[in-house]
């Protein structure tokens, strides 16, 4: 909980919170946590349902997405704009099945370095990761698929000036890297259709 928030948003920024779930809970509504100040989370170990945009314009600074998060849902971290390390969990045993990764899921997350792929099958919606200004590379998993349904994947990310496309990927969507300012070289890979 937090009372007596400043409302400068340098002295916010400085402030710590934690958001803690308990193991009993199972679901998280749409935008639930939206425009928080929490700057982590401690996830519950079991599977929850998460709704669109539940943590829309947070304040996390390190994310790493649980295992069973599966859906990542439509805007579910869009505008993290303090957000500077996403990982995602080892998935394995029964978590290993194909991951979805919703629509907007990380737009707009400003201050991200980089961006990492999860290790395992996954597939993107559209958007998913645009707007990330200031990654500089983006981290392929060794070996998982990564399947991209949706247009945009990095659109506008500013900041790339190289991209290597494993042979594993067969096909990038329309307007993949449009407005990538910055990418100078772009090694395509063996596996594209």
């Amino acid at each position: 909980t937090y009372t007596d928030l400043p409302e400068d948003e340098e002295e916010l920024a400085k402030l710590q919170y934690t958001l803690t779930f308990p193991p009993t809970l199972t679901n998280i509504g749409k935008y639930a946590f939206r425009s928080t100040p929490f700057t982590s989370v401690e996830w519950p170990d079991d599977k929850v349902e998460i709704g669109e945009g539940a943590f829309y314009n947070n304040k996390f600074t390190a994310l790493e997405i649980p295992r069973w998060l599966s859906p990542v849902p439509a805007k579910c971290f869009q505008e993290s704009n303090f957000l500077v390390s996403l990982t995602w969990e080892p998935r394995e045993g029964e978590y290993a099945a194909p991951l979805y990764v919703g629509d907007f899921a990380f737009e707009g997350c400003d201050l991200l370095p980089e961006i990492n792929l999860p290790d395992v099958e996954t597939t993107y919606g559209e958007n998913v990761f645009r707007n990330n200004a200031k990654a500089t590379a983006i981290n392929w998993p060794a070996e998982a698929k990564q399947i991209f349904e949706g247009n945009s994947t990095f659109t506008f990310c500013n900041s790339l000036e190289s991209v290597t496309v494993p042979d594993y990927v067969g096909s990038l969507p329309a307007s993949c890297f449009y407005g990538c300012i910055k990418l100078s070289s772009l090694d395509m890979g063996n596996g594209l259709e």
